[in-house]
């Protein structure tokens, strides 16, 4: 249907003849007073936002040059006759080009509207659909992808003779992606992720007005391609994208390239307000994604003790308030669900007179429990965040354990509608020298489970300023796949349990699956495993869309007796000039009377 040609426009050195050719294109000398029932088209040309355009013949750096072609067809609409068909009579090869409505004819005075393309059907409504849903890439630099995806309107008061020239408008804005690949690559598919808002995918164009209204969005888009080819590192795999008329400024772009062997090339673009007419450029390097690089930065085999407390564990977060004093977290207790752990840590890294104190805001709280996951303790202002799975909100709390009142801004798409219930904010980071807090959901969030990612969960790292407590950069985050069958559990927890930041800017990320079996008890204590592995990502210097990992610590724990749920992770004393880290274990409430609290005292270097 869509017969229009499309090529690129050259650039020159002359900016003052551009501009004069440019009125060349854009209109005609003695074409205002067409008559009877032929009108004038006038398609314009789709600039790059810097603006270069000029008429030339193809060339990549300015913009998108249109011409109408033979059997070319324009629906003429008035609201009070529907639509009628205008067929192209000159003009082929043109920007300008004349229509006869085969009969019919303009009425002099009237408003009437253009729509392109155009399949030639009755219809009264000048409300037309628009969908992006077929995106698709036939190879590299491939501008007729987007030729589909241009809906063209214009409207025109007829002349006094009949006549009318029509102006048409591009609905659609476009981005050309030079990917420059860090090795020879067959890409199968590009996906586009937006890091908070989702991608339009339906909408209804108002002819009339020129407006619209957008539809139906997702979260992330995925583009098939096919004869998409790069045959040596450094070499650019172009690609032209169609979008909706849509703001994506202050809100990066991830674009995904899914390589047919498997591979992820990733990178983060800049988000731009997309707008009617206009052609974006992106010039990204593309990243390979990896979750197998080794890091510097390595945390030990660790010792264990077990927590003989009065308090039965349901233990999710800790964090540091001196080298003897730790706050965690019972995730079953009310308020901020807030408990004191005081010891010392030896130098074989055991655990020394340890006793434990609730404060009195978390003994007096009352209403249903929070389901308190995640805690970080702020040494300046001697407060504490600790984070709700139940409710999806980040409380402060003072020193003994009673809310100030104030909380993060949880950005929308990660409040209690938006999170998989009981797999929420599992986790807390804090860092005193990036002043940045850190959080991500335990599993991926609704709106992201049918994005394929080959059965590994995307989650979105959130950062948020101490200060003004409002969420700031985003980053995507790939778990491992599960290892177990969920179907087959008593007790299953499988994602991402805590956070650990660093003074440079760097995130350890603890992923963790946990799986008892159901059954009879011995069953359960001979199939019980779980897998601890610790992640360094580094939001900081990584440009890819997706953060590659790098392994710091991985461990698996078989049978019930051995049984180690680690759910939160922080910096612990310095001990022989070796700084520790703890890590604590959640029971659930010594389940069956035999999992027991732990908590692991391990040295880590070379951050």
């Amino acid at each position: 249907m869509k017969k229009k040609t499309l090529a690129l426009l050259a650039v020159v050195s002359v900016l003052a003849a551009s501009c004069s050719k440019r009125l060349e294109i854009f209109h005609t000398p003695g074409t205002d007073e067409t008559a009877g029932s032929e009108v004038s088209m006038i398609v314009h040309d789709i600039v790059f936002e810097d603006g270069t355009k000029v008429q030339a013949s193809a060339d990549e750096q300015s913009g998108l040059k249109f011409s109408w072609s033979d059997n070319d067809m324009v629906g003429v609409y008035s609201p009070a006759g529907g639509f009628s068909r205008f067929i192209l009579s000159s003009g082929n090869g043109m920007t300008h080009a004349t229509f006869d409505g085969q009969g019919f004819t303009l009425t002099p005075g009237n408003t009437y509207y253009a729509l392109y393309p155009y399949d030639g059907g009755e219809s009264t409504t000048g409300a037309i659909p628009v969908s992006y849903e077929t995106r698709a890439i036939s190879g590299n630099d491939k501008v007729s992808d987007i030729l589909e995806f241009d809906p063209l309107y214009a409207s025109a008061t007829a002349s006094s003779m009949g006549g009318a020239n029509f102006n048409f408008g591009h609905l659609s804005s476009f981005a050309r992606l030079s990917c420059t690949m860090p090795e020879a690559a067959s890409i199968s598919s590009v996906d586009l992720l937006p890091t908070y808002s989702e991608i339009t995918q339906k909408g209804t164009l108002d002819i009339s007005t020129g407006s619209f209204v957008p539809g139906a969005t997702k979260s992330a888009t995925s583009i098939p391609a096919t004869g998409l080819k790069s045959t040596a590192k450094g070499q650019a795999l172009k690609v032209w994208v169609p979008f909706a008329p849509q703001d994506f400024r202050g809100n990066d772009i991830s674009a995904v390239m899914h390589g047919s062997d498997g591979s992820l090339y990733t990178a983060r673009l800049d988000g731009r307000n997309m707008r009617s007419g206009t052609a974006y450029r992106w010039n990204p390097d593309m990243v390979k994604y990896s979750s197998s690089g080794s890091s510097s930065i390595q945390i030990g085999s660790g010792t264990v003790t077990n927590l003989d407390l009065d308090i039965t564990g349901q233990f999710s977060g800790i964090t540091k308030v001196s080298d003897t004093r730790y706050a965690v977290v019972h995730d079953s207790y009310n308020g901020g669900g807030i408990v004191f752990l005081d010891f010392t840590v030896d130098s074989y890294g055991y655990l020394k007179n340890v006793s434990c104190t609730v404060p009195a805001g978390t003994s007096e709280a009352a209403g249903p429990s929070r389901g308190p996951e995640g805690i970080v303790y702020l040494p300046k202002e001697e407060r504490f965040f600790v984070s709700g799975e139940n409710d999806q909100r980040i409380l402060e709390y003072d020193m003994n354990g009673r809310p100030t009142g104030r909380e993060l801004s949880i950005p929308s798409d990660m409040n209690t509608s938006a999170a998989k219930i009981n797999f929420g904010f599992e986790s807390l980071a804090f860092n005193e020298k990036t002043g940045l807090i850190w959080t991500t959901t335990e599993r991926d969030i609704n709106r992201d489970g049918s994005y394929d990612t080959q059965g590994r969960m995307l989650l979105r790292l959130q950062s948020f300023n101490k200060e003004t407590l409002q969420p700031g950069k985003r980053f995507f985050y790939l778990t491992d796949k599960a290892q177990t069958d969920q179907t087959k559990a008593s007790i299953y927890a499988f994602g991402v349990p805590d956070i650990l930041a660093l003074d440079n800017g760097k995130l350890l990320v603890m992923e963790r699956e946990a799986y008892i079996p159901d059954g009879d008890v011995i069953t359960m204590g001979l199939g019980t495993v779980v897998y601890i592995k610790i992640y360094e990502v580094d939001p900081v210097y990584d440009k890819g869309g997706i953060l590659s990992k790098r392994i710091v610590y991985s461990k698996t724990f078989y049978t019930a007796l051995d049984y180690s749920n680690y759910e939160g992770i922080c910096l612990g004393p310095v001990v022989g000039g070796k700084q520790k880290v703890l890590l604590i274990s959640d029971s659930q409430d010594r389940y069956y009377g035999i999992l027991a609290d732990k908590l692991m005292v391990a040295n880590i270097s070379g951050y």
